[in-house]
Order: structure tokens, then sequence, then C-alpha cells
């Protein structure tokens, strides 16, 4: 009586452990896994925006060229095509190592991704296209609260040649279950276009920097770093009269202390050799943000002085005649 009442015991104590489910031993922890997808699209309106932006500026006719060539080169960076993807899993803990980090190979309009682990807290952080914008790194990726896209730390950097996406996403995962999630991925960078009116200026060349941008984006708290760098820009065909500047960079700080434009937030340096080899320096200041997703296309009439005066009378200006040194950047002119 008593062998069966024990061996009942035994019994009864074996069914509760199962049901129990996760997972008392530690070593084995398959049996608490789900299984998940995340399907990944890009923010909406990015090349519809950009599209406004070089209608409203670029809409004459004397800019028909340039405002193609302008919107072909765009087009390529405010796109909502995915060239792959860095994913990364973490326990919501802080600073936690991440418990899954995986490449996406894809070419598409949208992404999933599927994928197992054990049932708990999580945060997600993801990032398309970062392998093809020659720039930017992922650094620190291991650890959820360290981790940032960031530029190379020098002086000068090239111009961003892709839009760089990232999202956060939390996630609760279930035991033995499985799982859908929606992931939409938003904008890290920006761009600048300067379009200079250089009939009758004879200048040589002209060269553009952007100053005073973010050097990185933290990726967990939606964060930008700021140090002291500056994005050179590339040309973009633009027929005669007419000079065409771009950079491709992350954003400017967001806090407007002031509507004094001596306190510009982020400012344009153009550098024009003129046609007697002098180099004139002119520094655009803004005082507006220029915030991520965004397009700001500056026209401005080169002077024969070399001096660039731009349309829009907020735009804070300062010229250096006959410029030499002073100025750490990359210039060849």
């Amino acid at each position: 009586m008593m062998h069966s009442s024990f061996k009942y015991f035994i019994m009864c104590l074996a069914a509760l452990t199962t049901m129990a489910g996760c997972c008392l031993i530690d070593e084995d922890i398959s049996d608490c896994k789900g299984v998940y997808r995340i399907d990944y699209q890009i923010e909406e309106g990015l090349y519809a925006r950009m599209d406004a932006e070089i209608a409203k500026e670029l809409g004459g006719s004397e800019y028909t060229g340039l405002a193609e060539s302008l919107r072909g080169y765009m087009g390529g960076i405010f796109s909502d095509m995915i060239h792959g993807m860095d994913l990364s899993f973490y326990e919501a803990q802080a600073d936690s190592i991440s418990s899954l980090q995986d490449v996406l190979k894809v070419e598409a309009l949208k992404a999933s991704y599927t994928f197992s682990l054990p049932a708990g807290s999580y945060m997600h952080l993801a990032y398309a296209n970062v392998g093809s914008s020659a720039v930017a790194v992922i650094n620190d990726g291991e650890y959820c609260h360290k981790a940032r896209l960031e530029q190379p730390r020098r002086d000068t950097v090239p111009s961003h040649k892709s839009g760089l996406f990232t999202c956060r996403l939390p996630l609760e995962l279930l035991e033995r279950e499985t799982q859908e999630f929606s992931a939409t991925l938003y904008m890290a960078n920006c761009a600048v276009a300067l379009v200079a009116d250089t009939l009758g200026s004879h200048i040589k060349d002209l060269k553009m920097f952007g100053d005073d941008f973010a050097d990185g984006f933290q990726v967990c708290d939606s964060t930008y770093t700021f140090s002291p760098v500056v994005v050179r820009s590339d040309v973009i065909p633009s027929g005669p009269g007419l000079m065409c500047l771009a950079t491709v960079n992350f954003p400017s700080r967001d806090n407007v202390p002031t509507r004094d434009v001596s306190n510009a937030i982020w400012e344009v340096k153009v550098y024009a050799k003129c046609a007697d080899g002098s180099i004139t320096e002119t520094v655009l200041g803004f005082i507006d943000p220029l915030p991520a997703g965004t397009l700001k296309i500056i026209k401005a009439k080169v002077m024969p002085d070399g001096s660039v005066v731009p349309e829009d009378s907020t735009v804070g200006v300062s010229v250096t005649l006959d410029w030499h040194t002073g100025y750490s950047g990359e210039i060849d002119l």
C-alpha cells in the first residue's frame, strides 16, 4: 500500500514538472523557445519629400538638367530599398551583451527575418544599408546601450553613399509560440545641396564642406553624438553657368538657442578659386535644424571676388577674401 502511494506521488511530481514547462534544467532550454518573425520596411514618404524640395527650389526651366541630375543622385539616398541588414537582439537589461547577431542579405523593398530565442524580454536593434554607405560603421554592437552608427574619427570625411536606416523594437517573446512583429526603419542621415550660379564670376573651381553635423547615432537611445568633423561634398553634373555640390551626412543639433544668425547650429563652408588664383572662403550659417530624412537645397550667386551670396536673407554669411590657412579640412583647389 505504501509502495503504491509512493509511486503515485512520483508520477504526480513528474507531471507537475512537465507542466511547469520552462526550464528547470539550465543546460536544456530548447523547450522554452518559440518561432518568431519580424517584417521590416523603410519609413514612407522619404522620396516624396526629397522630390518636393527639388520641385520647389529647382522648378524653373533653367534648372531642368540640374534637377534631373540631383534627383538621380538623391534618389538612391532617399530610397525605400533595403540593401542588406545587420540585426542584434539583447536581453532587456542595462548594457546586456547580445544574445543573437546576424546579417541579412537582401535587396528588396521589404525584408523578413525568422529566428528562435528563449522566451523573455528583449531589445532588438536593426540597421539597414550600412554596408553600402562607404563611411559609417557599427561600433560596440555587442552591447545594447553602446551600439552606434559612427563615422571615422577624422577631421574630414566623405559624403555618405547611401541612406542609413535603423530601428529599435522591444520584444516580449512567449514560450513555444509562433509570433510575428512589424518594424519600421527610420532614416538616420540627411542631405544638403548648394546650387551656385557662377555666370560672370570667372571662378576656376568651387568646393563645399558641411560642418557642425553629428558624427554618430546611438540607436537604443535614439540620440546623436557630436565631435568636430566636416563632410566633403560630391559634385553633381549641373550644366553651363551652374555648379551643384552636395553632402549626405548625419543631421544637425535640434536646439535653437536664439534666432541670431551668429549662433548658427550648422554651417556650409564654400571655397572658391578665383581667376587670379586666390581663394575666397564663404561660411553660410543656418539657425533652423536639419533633421534626419530631409534634403535642404541652398541657392546662391557666386561673385567675381569668389564670395557666395545666398538667396535666403536669413542665412548668415561670413566672407574671407584671399583666404590661405586656418582650416583643418582637406581642400585641394
